[in-house]
């Protein structure tokens, strides 16, 4: 296979935005598509060397694997062993299990399955998350268990019927992902079936310059040039992706490949020293950076941009060493383990090692009990931890589960949120004998009849239709429970800042206050025609940074962090709690919390918040038991307002 500089040229292309965007540099907003650039650049070198040696009938699938595990897993354990030694460092328990399952997952190259369980890619969590980046080798190595079988496979019906099957698995791929964004957008970003067909891509490249060579064309290169550039300064983390959008990227990699010939523009702008050197070393500045990003918010709070600035670099730099002492020697069957079984034993041996220690630190809560340091941090990273409400169960569309009640005859429904799940503790902790039904779904407002429809993100039609539908189920469910006396319903409503409104019949509407408004006031009435009193609990006060992870420095590593903050009574979702003032009684959470417009991070050394809004466990429970929020809700809601 004859040596292609720019194909070294198009990894930096690939790389060097990833980096600044996960740096968090605007400038870089779509920088996310290095990953696809590396998927089709990884199809189409693999598949032309799958070829050449099918052809030259020299395949075998252990030498496949062993140049996979020469290639990969040697930086790869460099990287996992510096994460693991700063994570006992740095991480409190509750993030060391997090972090040991994610250890245990890339061992086996799982950890997009894991993510995409655990959190969606572009949120605040997982820029703390030191081994999110593995997903895509993840998808890659998953791809590469079986595409060689296949391909052996295949190979009895000629090249032409492989390529035409490959083109087919491709297009089958890309219209599951294009469906996906709309229906399952975390799943379609993480998963395997909807990234194969950006790998599957890059093979088509290597079946047509195997038979027809590659082709010279200034224009067509170029355009493919601009068309990644053009994908890397407009995309943003709102780019439903992969779908249709990702077609542009995706193309202009190709043009690149097929028609970047050696004499075109678009070869030499590639081909320079600068970006040649980048590309060699690609792998593992992308193994690199992403986990001293993670570590540095980790150790400090709200790094500053210099400092990811100066971490940018220093990956490249730190990448370098490890390309030339760690990469290319375990490369060079000459030079290390040069026996292809000890490879693949020691590869395994490995695998072990870390899975082990991961599943370890996953059963023992994140090694708490190692040292007496941890120890005592242990219950402060409890204080951070989900807010569900009475139980985990209540947090999702299975909520009208048992774990979610009291008793048998309730006489509180909570419902709503995540913002009225994290009421829950405040209202047990200020009644002796609550008897209370907890209904909430994260992200889905009380209101019936509507639900918010935002198609670039997981908020798509088919979580819309499942909004409306538990929503109507809770309606139904007060009808039935007499023994229900008032109703406490909370949400963030943050979802009236311009989305669009799905309704029950499936109309789709442009999202406005008065709409949210009518609706709310709607179901209001329906619930006092059943004679049941009904009360609107504000959502905290929100801040511009997190105010759990603020806290969590101050405690752990910076003692005179300040984590007090404003408040900003002009959040859309303010306004619109304020409008519905004159139609129902409204309990505001500021009015404990701030004082002269700054709002209260701790009170009496009670954590308030676990992150930007929410309220943590301890919080609400002192709150609720301070003021005695039972008594003040079910009053509210029992007296009536004037409209």
């Amino acid at each position: 296979m004859i040596y292609r500089p720019e194909i070294d040229g198009l990894r930096a292309l690939a790389v060097l935005p990833v980096i600044f965007f996960h740096a968090g540099f605007d400038l870089f907003s779509g920088g996310f598509i290095g990953v696809d650039i590396f998927f089709v650049i990884s199809g189409y070198l693999i598949t032309s060397l799958l070829i050449k040696d099918i052809e030259s009938k020299q395949f075998t699938i252990l030498n496949f694997y062993e140049r996979r595990a020469r290639r990969l897993l040697p930086a790869l354990f460099v990287v996992m062993s510096f994460c693991t030694f700063l994570s006992f460092m740095w991480m409190l328990p509750n993030q060391m299990k997090d972090f040991s399952q994610s250890l245990f997952a890339v061992s086996f190259f799982t950890s997009n399955i894991l993510f995409w369980r655990e959190t969606g890619y572009f949120g605040d969590e997982a820029l703390e998350k030191p081994l999110l980046h593995t997903w895509s080798l993840s998808v890659e190595e998953q791809y590469y268990i079986f595409f060689p079988i296949f391909l052996i496979l295949a190979w009895r019906y000629g090249r032409n019927r492989v390529m035409w099957i490959i083109i087919i698995m491709a297009l089958f791929s890309f219209f599951i992902s294009d469906w996906g964004w709309r229906n399952k957008a975390v799943a379609n970003f993480y998963l395997a079936p909807t990234r194969a067909w950006e790998i599957l891509a890059g093979s088509v490249a290597a079946f047509i310059i195997r038979k027809r060579g590659i082709k010279e064309n200034n224009f067509l290169s170029i355009l493919g040039l601009l068309a990644i550039l053009l994908s890397i300064a407009w995309y943003d983390q709102d780019t439903p992706f992969p779908s249709f959008y990702t077609l542009l990227p995706i193309t202009g990699i190709l043009l690149i490949i097929l028609y970047s010939g050696g004499s075109t523009i678009t070869t030499k702008l590639l081909s320079t020293k600068v970006l040649v050197g980048i590309g060699l070393i690609s792998y593992s500045a992308y193994l690199w950076h992403h986990s001293l990003f993670s570590f540095a918010r980790i150790r400090f709070f709200q790094p500053s941009d210099t400092l990811f600035l100066i971490l940018s670099f220093f990956s490249l730099f730190i990448a370098y060493f490890t390309w030339k002492y760690i990469e290319m020697p375990f490369r060079d069957r000459n030079k290390v383990i040069k026996k292809q079984s000890h490879v693949l034993l020691s590869s395994v041996i490995g695998i072990l090692i870390f899975s082990s220690v991961g599943l370890y630190g996953h059963f023992s809560n994140g090694f708490a009990e190692i040292t007496k340091t941890r120890q005592d941090l242990f219950n402060l990273g409890q204080r951070f931890e989900i807010n569900p409400g009475i139980d985990i169960a209540c947090e999702g569309y299975v909520s009208f589960s048992d774990r979610c009640t009291n008793s048998d005859k309730p006489e509180v429904l909570l419902w709503g949120d995540s913002y009225a799940m994290h009421l829950f503790q405040g209202i047990n902790s200020s009644s002796s004998n609550l008897k209370i039904r907890q209904l909430t779904q994260s992200g889905c407002s009380p209101i019936a009849e509507i639900s918010v429809y935002d198609p670039r993100n997981s908020r798509g039609k088919v979580w819309a239709e499942k909004c409306i539908d538990f929503n109507n189920q809770v309606i139904d469910w007060l009808q039935e429970n007499s023994s229900v006396e008032f109703v406490v319903i909370s949400s963030s409503f943050e979802w009236v800042e311009g989305f669009q409104v799905i309704n029950t019949d499936g109309m789709k509407t442009t999202s406005d206050t008065e709409i949210a408004i009518k609706y709310l006031r709607k179901t209001i009435d329906t619930i006092k025609e059943m004679g049941i009193g009904v009360v609107l609990v504000s959502p905290p006060p929100k801040s511009k940074f997190d105010i759990g992870n603020c806290l969590q420095h101050k405690y752990t590593f910076e003692n005179n962090l300040n984590c007090d903050f404003e408040h900003y009574k002009t959040d859309p979702n303010f306004r619109f709690i304020e409008a519905m003032e004159d139609y129902i009684n409204v309990y505001w959470i500021h009015d404990e919390i701030c004082f002269e417009g700054n709002c209260r991070a701790e009170i009496n050394k009670k954590f308030i918040f676990r992150d930007f809004s929410h309220l943590s466990k301890e919080g609400s429970s002192f709150l609720g038991q301070t003021n005695n929020w039972y008594a003040k809700m079910k009053t509210l809601s029992l007296s009536g307002t004037d409209y």
